[in-house]
Formats: C-alpha cells, sequence, structure tokens
C-alpha cells in the first residue's frame, strides 16, 4: 500500500512539473548555526542567493552570489564557489556539478530514489503565510525541518537539493543550521541549462569532491575568496 501510494505522489510530481508555467525563484540562504567554526569565527555572517529555474518538469538551482553581514577581526578565508544541480522528473534524474568536485565529474541519483529513502515524514500543519506573494502552508518533519510549500504552485521542488516530497513548491525552509526563504518569483518563458556533455557520474559526492587544500588551487574562474578585505553589505558574483 505504501508502494503505491508513493508511486502515486512521484506520478503526480511529474505531471505538475511537466505542465505548470515556467517558473524563476530568487532564495537567499543564511546560516543561523556556527557550531562547525570555532568560536573565534561565529562573528562570520553571510547571506547566499540562488536562482531556480523550472520549465517543463527539468529545473535548474545555481549559486548566484553572496553578501558578508559580518566578519570576524581575526584573520580568516573561505571561498564561494559555483554549485549547480540539475532535476529532469520527466526522466527521473538529479545532477550536482560543483567546482568542489574533481574536474570533468559529476553526481547522478534517481529523483524517485531520493523521495524513497529520504529521512523526512512531513506533517501537514494548519498555519498558513504569505511569502513572495503567494500562500504556503506550513509542513514539519520528526527532525525539526520546517518546510513552507505553495499548493498554488503545484511544483515538486525547492532549495537546496530540492527533493521534498510535499504538493506545492517549497518558498520557505528552515532545520537547525540553516533558513531558506523566496525573495522574488517571476513567472515568463524561462530555459533552464541542462548538465555539460562529457561528465563521468558517480553517485556519491564523497567520491568525487576536492580537499580544502585543493579547492584554494582554483582559479578566480571557479572559486571566490572571501576574507577579511571582503566589502561588507556587497552583492560578489560567483562563478559559473
Amino acid at each position: 500500500m505504501k508502494k503505491n501510494a508513493f508511486i502515486l505522489v512521484f506520478l503526480v510530481m511529474i505531471s505538475t512539473c511537466t505542465f505548470g508555467q515556467s517558473l524563476q525563484i530568487v532564495y537567499e540562504c543564511k546560516l543561523i548555526n556556527h557550531t562547525d567554526l570555532p568560536p573565534e569565527l561565529h562573528d562570520l555572517k553571510k547571506i547566499i542567493r540562488y536562482s531556480l529555474t523550472i520549465s517543463k518538469g527539468v529545473s535548474f538551482l545555481s549559486r548566484d552570489s553572496v553578501m558578508l553581514i559580518s566578519k570576524p577581526t581575526k584573520k580568516f578565508s573561505s571561498f564561494c564557489y559555483y554549485d549547480h544541480i540539475y532535476k529532469n522528473y520527466n526522466e527521473d534524474q538529479w545532477v550536482r556539478t560543483s567546482a568542489e568536485f574533481k574536474e570533468g565529474f559529476g553526481v547522478r541519483r534517481k529523483i524517485s530514489e531520493i523521495n524513497k529513502n529520504g529521512d523526512y515524514q512531513w506533517k501537514i500543519a494548519d498555519e498558513k503565510k504569505i511569502i513572495a506573494g503567494a500562500e504556503c502552508i506550513k509542513a514539519e518533519s520528526p527532525k525539526g525541518h520546517t518546510a513552507w510549500y505553495a499548493p498554488g504552485l503545484p511544483y515538486a521542488d525547492g532549495p537546496k537539493f530540492g527533493i521534498f516530497n510535499l504538493p506545492g513548491l517549497v518558498l520557505h525552509y528552515e532545520t537547525p543550521y540553516e533558513i531558506w526563504i523566496a525573495k522574488d518569483i517571476y513567472v515568463g518563458h524561462v530555459k533552464v541549462p541542462v548538465p555539460p556533455d562529457g561528465l563521468q557520474m558517480v553517485s556519491r559526492e564523497d567520491a568525487v569532491r576536492l580537499s580544502y587544500g585543493e579547492v584554494t588551487q582554483l582559479v578566480p574562474q571557479k572559486a571566490v575568496l572571501i576574507n577579511n578585505n571582503t566589502p561588507l553589505n556587497t552583492w560578489i558574483i560567483t562563478p559559473e
């Protein structure tokens, strides 16, 4: 019974993504927990802007720019590099490429497998609110994650990795570590990029992820250096 229900949900996801309008959504992501940083860097705060384009059953999420809100007095450096996620619901394919990966490699998985093996069993709440002009409904997971999805935008997609298995586009996603929220929604004709030709595909990101030392060797066209000299409150375009 559960298997049949999952198949039905996935078919609905494909149909809504295929026949809905074309959209472009601008998200901003803010880190809210710095447990992975040493205490002296907890004053480092930034916002990362992403764009999600959706059309005819395919979508593309790209990291567009970064802005420092505050920075520590202690010397620091980090990198902001391109990160792309392609989804093709018509072919049940999810592909990620990134400057964080070895040259010429991509990570490919099946959307249906990501959904089926997902950690989230969403519980729909009664709360509603307007986000970027769209009415959204709250959904919560046992892991403490919250998603606000727009049933009036019937796309099975959203920010971050984009797989939520909810009956509408996720416009606000919050975990104990980060907040993603849609700032603008544009309706119209958009062209969705496809993964580059000739990529060698793997199923695990750790198989192709570069070390920090290797990332520091990337040319400026692939990674932007963020440090104490980076101006505050200024959007910095990330490489593509």
